[in-house]
């Protein structure tokens, strides 16, 4: 199987526009009485305009609705339109038109994969409107990176699949969304930056028409092109509650369960695990159902390691960029733990108790069935309910998210039985971590 097509990203890849971007969000921002994010330039590469200005005024942002938003949105863009009008072909990157010549002559399709929505007057402007197949940008896509759909409509559109393609991308949530659509991802940039993508190279110069068939050629394994799709969880709205012991909100009744599925690595069978979820204006309700045969919790303290027992843990990301997200585990004995993890690519800056006022604090109950609770006992499982507020999640996030707005997370479990452990997982990631959050699957508010 040939390359059949290449997709580019536009800004930071063909041109750099990412400035008059920053300084347009910056500006808006300001005029708004706030201060931007310091790195707000970093940050809003690759990223739709309504999550790009959710960043720009960071938890600000929660004191505008849903047309304010978009009125400012709108009047950024008119900013930036303004600014882009002196884009020019001379400010074309360094070996751009030499690659996108060479594509041409070796008979493979040119693509653009952007989130702009106005990518097409920036390709006006540098004289490279004729040398694309297909645009793919945010006119196209509702959702920008890191969902892969700009990628997998470039792909669709030139008639390829993703594993005919190689993406060439200058931004995290690009290569991510590369990586998620199933595309050999071309990072240009430095190396610490993109480093999930399968290369680095520091401009386009370094890129040949050869060069890239090799590497299609070279990367045509089996984790690529066998790679699931993410699961996701449609969650629905409902009243806001309080936990009440031992009695579950009727609002669960009609929502489907999902199934836990054992790790790859398991050979043994696994305990069966479901989990819901719903939502309410304040808050993340959860609730996991898990059969066993005997308790294994001999720890009864909170803040302690509970994953070296029996335990349920429950992961969200919301900003897939920030890398850090909410790690919350349960013991049946109802102990918890919650941390926030810094996560780069499986370094970690460390796993740090998330220390909370009484309003922001997780609610959990949690019940036996079958035996009493306490370790060792022989019972037939037990039911785990807990309530995440939202307002936790306000340094990472614009809360509370609204309809349409999409996290990641996971649902995990591990169960001991007769000293043999089993790993269960939502969203099953590709080894044997439970914080693999590529893996990590998408939970849609609706």
């Amino acid at each position: 199987m040939g390359l059949k097509c290449v997709i580019f990203d536009l800004d930071g890849v063909l041109v750099d526009t990412s400035v008059f971007h920053a300084k347009a969000w910056a500006d808006l921002v300001r005029g708004e009485g706030f201060e931007p994010p310091v790195d707000l330039e970093d940050r809003v590469k690759g990223i739709s305009r309504m999550e790009s200005l959710k960043i720009a005024l960071g938890e600000n942002a929660a004191e505008y609705s849903e047309s304010e938003l978009m009125a400012l949105a709108d009047r950024k863009n008119a900013c930036y339109l303004e600014a882009v009008k002196t884009v020019k072909t001379s400010d074309l990157y360094s070996g751009a038109r030499a690659l996108l010549d060479g594509l041409r002559m070796a008979g493979i399709k040119v693509a653009l994969g952007s989130a702009s929505k106005n990518a097409r007057a920036v390709l006006d402007g540098l004289g490279i409107t004729a040398d694309f197949d297909v645009i793919s940008d945010g006119t196209t896509h509702k959702r920008g990176k890191p969902h892969p759909d700009v990628f997998l409509g470039a792909a669709w559109m030139a008639g390829a699949t993703p594993e005919e393609c190689i993406v060439v991308e200058d931004a995290p949530a690009g290569i991510t969304a590369a990586l998620r659509g199933g595309f050999v991802a071309v990072g240009l940039g430095e190396q610490d930056f993109l480093d999930q993508a399968h290369i680095v190279v520091d401009s386009l110069q370094a890129l040949s028409v050869a060069k890239l068939q090799a590497l299609h050629a070279e990367y045509r394994v089996p984790e690529l092109t066998g790679t699931p799709a993410l699961p996701s969880i449609e969650i629905p709205r409902t009243r806001d509650y309080v936990l009440a012991k031992g009695a579950l909100s009727a609002s669960w009744e009609n929502l489907p369960w999902v199934s836990l599925q054992p790790l790859k690595h398991e050979t043994r069978p696994v305990p069966a695990t479901r989990m819901k979820m719903q939502y309410s204006e304040t808050a993340l309700y959860v609730l996991v159902e898990a059969s066993t045969q005997t308790l294994q919790c001999t720890i009864e303290e909170d803040n302690a390691p509970l994953y070296k027992e029996d335990v349920v843990e429950v992961f969200v990301m919301p900003d897939p960029w920030q890398r850090v997200y909410l790690e919350y585990e349960v013991s049946p004995l109802g102990y918890d733990l919650t941390l926030r993890v810094a996560n780069h690519m499986g370094m970690f800056a460390g796993y740090q108790p998330w220390q909370m006022p009484e309003e922001q604090r997780i609610e959990k109950q949690v019940v036996v069935q079958g035996g009493p609770a306490e370790s060792g006992a022989c019972v037939s499982g037990w039911i785990m309910e807990i309530k995440i507020p939202f307002a936790l999640f306000g340094p990472v996030a614009v809360v509370p998210p609204t309809a349409g707005t999409v996290w990641y997370g996971n649902v995990c479990r591990i169960d001991t039985e007769e000293g043999e452990r089993t790993h269960l997982a939502w969203s099953v990631p590709s080894g044997e971590s439970f914080h693999d959050y590529a893996r990590f699957g998408e939970l849609q508010f609706a």
